[in-house]
C-alpha cells in the first residue's frame, strides 16, 4: 500500500507549504517506507509515501502528463492497466514510467471523468488539473482503497487516513454523536461519514469534484439486478469459468498482479494459506498461482509444524498442488503440476 495526502486553498494562488506536506505524509510513512514526494503551485499541495511494487526505480510520484498541467498522488494499483495503454494511449502520449499511475494521468486527459470507470483495480487517488483548475480525488468501486477528505467551503484538506489530517491544520476534532450511534448499531460507521463531525469519507465507486464554486460527488459504477440472464447450467459454468481465468488476480497484501500470466511487479511473492473462512479463497489463489507458474518460489508449509494447518481432504489436496508446483520448477518440468483451472 501507499499513503496520499494533500491540500487545496480553493481560489488562492498561495502556495503549500512543503513542511506542511511533509508533516502530513510523515504521519502515513508506515503506508509507504520506501520513497516520498511533494507537489506545491498555486493553492494545491500534494503529499505521498510509496511502497515500491510496480517500476521501482521509475515510479517517483507525484507525476505528471507532459506539459506538467495534470499532477496525480496514487494509492493502489490498476489491473488492466496495459490493456488501457494499448486501447486509448497507443498514440499522442509520452511515457516516461512503466507504471499504473502515469496510465491513469494520460486516461484523465482523454477521458475526463469517464476514466475511472474503465479501471479495474483497487485505488484512492487524487488528480489535479491545472487548465480547469480542479482537483478530483477518486475511489474504487468496493472502497478497499481508503480516502478520507474535510472541506469547509473554501479549503479541502484530504488523505488516506484521518490522522494525516490533523497535520494540515484547521480540521476539527469535534466527535459526530450520530456516527457514534451509527457504530454501536451497526459496528461500523457508514460512509460518507465519519466519526468525526467535519471528515467524510470517499463513498466507493464515487469521485468528488473540488472547485472554487464547490464540491460535489458524482458516481460512477454501480451493482444492478434488472438484467436477466437466461443460462443453461453448462452455460453458467462456461461463464464462472470464463471469469475465473480471467488473468487479474491479486494475491496477498503487497498487490501482486496477473496481467497476461505476466507477473509485472519486481518482488518475489510469498504465499500464505489460512484457516477458517479463507480457506475457499486461499485455495482459489493458490490453485492458480500453480497454474500459472509465473513465481520465483513458493512458501510452503511442512505437514505436523504448521501452525495453523488447513483442516481436510481439501487443505491437504491443496498443498498436493503447490508442492507440484515448486517441484515443478526446480526440475524445469511443468507436466507434473495439476490443471486445476
Amino acid at each position: 500500500m501507499c499513503g496520499i495526502c494533500g491540500i487545496y486553498e480553493a481560489g488562492e494562488d498561495r502556495v503549500v507549504q512543503r513542511t506542511t506536506l511533509k508533516a502530513m505524509a510523515d504521519t502515513i510513512r508506515h503506508r509507504g517506507p520506501d520513497d516520498e514526494g511533494f507537489y506545491s503551485c498555486g493553492g494545491i499541495g500534494l503529499g505521498f509515501r510509496r511502497l515500491s511494487i510496480i517500476d521501482v526505480a521509475g515510479g517517483h510520484q507525484p507525476l505528471s502528463n507532459e506539459d506538467e498541467t495534470v499532477w496525480i498522488v496514487f494509492n493502489g494499483e490498476i489491473y488492466n492497466f496495459e490493456e488501457l495503454n494499448r486501447r486509448y494511449l497507443s498514440k499522442g502520449h509520452t511515457f516516461r514510467t512503466r507504471s499504473d499511475t502515469e496510465t491513469i494521468v494520460h486516461l484523465y486527459e482523454e477521458l475526463g471523468e469517464a476514466c475511472f470507470a474503465e479501471m479495474r483495480g483497487m485505488f484512492g487517488l487524487a488528480l489535479w488539473d491545472g487548465r480547469r483548475k480542479r482537483l478530483v480525488l477518486a475511489r474504487d468501486r468496493i472502497g478497499k482503497k481508503p480516502l478520507f477528505y474535510s472541506w469547509d467551503g473554501r479549503r479541502l484538506v484530504f488523505s488516506s487516513e484521518i490522522k494525516a489530517m490533523w497535520k494540515a491544520g484547521g480540521v476539527s476534532s469535534e466527535m459526530d454523536l450520530e456516527a457514534l450511534s451509527d457504530y454501536f448499531s451497526y459496528q461500523y460507521v457508514p460512509a460518507p461519514k465519519t466519526i468525526y463531525r467535519s471528515v467524510r469519507k470517499l463513498r466507493p465507486a464515487h469521485y468528488l469534484i473540488v472547485e472554487k464554486s464547490g464540491i460535489r460527488e458524482v458516481p460512477y459504477w454501480d451493482i444492478h439486478f434488472n438484467q436477466t440472464r437466461e443460462l443453461s447450467e453448462s452455460e453458467w459454468c462456461e461463464s464462472f469459468l470464463a471469469e475465473y481465468r480471467t488473468p487479474l488476480e491479486l494475491v496477498g497484501e503487497t498487490g501482486v498482479l496477473w496481467a497476461d500470466n505476466a507477473l509485472t511487479v519486481e518482488h518475489p511473492i510469498n504465499l500464505e494459506l489460512r484457516r477458517g473462512g479463507a480457506v475457499v479463497e486461499s485455495q482459489t489463489v493458490s490453485n492458480r498461482l500453480a497454474y500459472a507458474l509465473q513465481v520465483d518460489a513458493f512458501a510452503n508449509a511442512v505437514e505436523g509444524k504448521a501452525e495453523f494447518p488447513i483442516p481436510g481432504e481439501e487443505g491437504w489436496r491443496n498443498q498436493e498442488i503447490l508442492d507440484a508446483a515448486y517441484r515443478s520448477m526446480k526440475s524445469g518440468r511443468t507436466e507434473a503440476v495439476p490443471n486445476v483451472a
